[in-house]
């Protein structure tokens, strides 16, 4: 759902001089945080019951 706008986001963080640890930390905090959103979005799109 934000695949795009999480590496978007990430690569602006690179370019702005975060450590790779935190680059590495903040990808994983919102790749989770995506998959959190994933079953809300589903059920907003009608795929639930």
């Amino acid at each position: 759902m934000l695949k795009k706008q999480i590496n978007g986001f990430i690569e602006y963080c690179k370019v702005t001089g975060f450590s790779r640890k935190s680059l590495e930390t903040l990808s994983l905090r919102l790749g989770d945080f995506n998959k959190f959103l994933m079953p809300a979005f589903t059920y907003n799109r009608g795929g639930c019951p």
